[in-house]
């Protein structure tokens, strides 16, 4: 991912961590990773948002529109990437809360 190389390997050592250790990461540690991450995908839609928007206000369909379209789908792709990691990690943290709780 272009935009998040950091916070995807922190998502995937955090997955990698949770699986090979029965205790995993800390709770705290998996919550946050999960609100960076979010705030990742917020900031991605907003692109889609932008270039949606400048691909909609270009009149004629030249060399420019079909840049931004090959941005598009790639911030689309890039999106999705990182929402199935989330969710993965999403799963992961309810886990580690239940466990926790039935301590």
């Amino acid at each position: 991912m272009r935009a998040q190389p950091p916070l995807v390997d922190r998502v995937r050592a955090l997955l990698d961590s949770s699986s090979k250790d029965p205790r995993g990461p800390k709770i705290e540690e998996l919550e946050h990773t999960l609100t960076d991450g979010y705030a990742a995908a917020l900031a991605l839609e907003g692109e889609c948002l932008r270039i949606g928007k400048q691909i909609g206000e270009l009149r004629v369909d030249g060399s420019e529109s079909t840049q931004l379209r090959g941005r598009l789908r790639q911030t689309e792709e890039e999106l999705a990437r990182l929402r199935d990691l989330l969710s993965v990690l999403r799963r992961r943290t309810d886990a580690a809360r239940a466990t926790r709780a039935n301590r």
